[in-house]
């Protein structure tokens, strides 16, 4: 079992594929030969899906493979963050089926149809191309792809500028679409950093409507909120948009899954969450920022490094938030710099910063944002 990955920083796609062929090439992978791969492209490089997507086929052969677009793609630390792009990672000696749907019918339909040959494999990827009609789509669909055995990690592709998104594949085609990869053979043991601290302790949701958490143990939400806010922030909500977000307990688990605050009604004392809480919910208001977004990586790596023992991985893929980059940290591809500095640089790391982190986190598949996904991909 053989993982390897290749890499150009050509803008144009055709210069991109042939310099990814001759590396491979060069390493003396037989291209032909079975297994699975990924791809990751930047917007420029993808700015024609189709054509790309044709010339990843002619390269990849019979190998089963999805592609992911975003603003960064990631290769070790060869390729700068935010430029051109294109990683390849191959894997050889397991077996893979891809299947791509669309998104824009019922949920059961959608995961009929992409698991219409048979559901297989330890591990699956998903890449994602939703638009302002089907978000909540695809988290219905992830949902009903969900399967303990098989840990899903993937993300939602950008769309180039004047386009609508797309995920790459064998048959590519712009618009809601669901790209899945089975791969049997390798085992995915997931890592979630989402960058947040906790301000206060963890609530109870007693009253709920849509995305308003209406009630905190009895009290207006609103209340809790700026019980748990430190003094100085308390006058400075409006500059907190984007950074406040509101823990919600998971299944199985004391983990929290990260939505963001989108607004306050002191009328009502409610807080408008980017989601659908439920009433008996756990709450925790957190706080992103530079601080907690080290502090949570460190710890999701710690955390991996336990949880791999002494198994040495075939592969690392990272699915990053494109803002975890120079703006938030200080430097250029800082998750992946701190991936190889943990575990070593002979492991390849490839992955791509898309809008939307998707990992298996507790019981369900969820879709993150301001977060870091790590892929550990292990011989079965």
């Amino acid at each position: 079992m053989r993982a390897t990955a290749a890499s150009s920083a050509h803008a144009a796609p055709a210069d991109a594929v042939l310099e990814v062929d001759r590396r491979l090439r060069a390493l003396g992978h037989r291209l032909g030969a079975d297994g699975a791969a990924l791809v990751f492209a930047t917007l420029e490089v993808a700015r024609d899906p189709e054509a790309l997507s044709a010339a990843c086929a002619d390269l990849l052969g019979a190998r089963p493979w999805i592609g992911f677009v975003g603003a960064s793609v990631f290769h070790d630390v060869r390729l700068r963050e935010r430029s051109e792009g294109l990683s390849v990672l191959l894997l050889d000696g397991v077996t893979a089926r891809a299947a791509t749907s669309r998104l824009d019918q019922p949920a059961g339909d959608v995961a009929a149809a992409l698991l219409a040959e048979g559901a297989g494999g330890r591990a699956r990827f998903v890449a994602v191309a939703a638009d302002a009609s089907t978000p909540g789509q695809a988290v219905e669909v992830l949902h009903a792809l969900d399967d303990h055995s098989a840990p899903v990690a993937g993300s939602l592709c950008l769309a180039p500028p004047g386009q609508r998104a797309s995920v790459l594949g064998r048959r590519a085609e712009r618009g809601p679409r669901l790209a899945l990869l089975e791969v049997d053979g390798v085992r995915l043991v997931p890592g979630v950093a989402q960058a947040a601290r906790a301000l206060g302790p963890p609530r109870w949701v007693t009253a709920a409507d849509a995305n308003l958490v209406q009630e905190l143990d009895g009290r207006p939400a609103v209340e809790a909120l700026l019980a748990d806010l430190p003094p100085a922030l308390r006058s400075r909500l409006p500059q907190l948009a984007g950074s406040l977000c509101a823990g919600f307990g998971v299944e199985e688990g004391d983990a929290f899954l990260m939505r963001n605050v989108v607004g306050l009604d002191p009328q009502t004392g409610a807080v408008a969450v980017a989601g659908l809480p439920k009433v008996g919910a756990e709450v925790v208001f957190s706080l992103r920022d530079q601080r907690a977004a080290r502090t949570d990586l460190e710890e999701m790596l710690q955390s991996l490094r336990q949880g791999l023992g002494a198994a040495k991985p075939l592969a690392f893929v990272v699915f990053d938030c494109m803002a975890r980059d120079r703006e938030l940290f200080g430097m250029p591809n800082h998750d992946v710099r701190r991936l190889l500095e943990t575990f070593g640089v002979d492991v390849p790391v490839v992955g791509v910063a898309g809008g939307g982190e998707i990992c298996t986190y507790g019981a369900r598949t969820h879709i993150f944002g301001s977060s870091c996904v790590v892929a550990a991909l292990l011989p079965e």
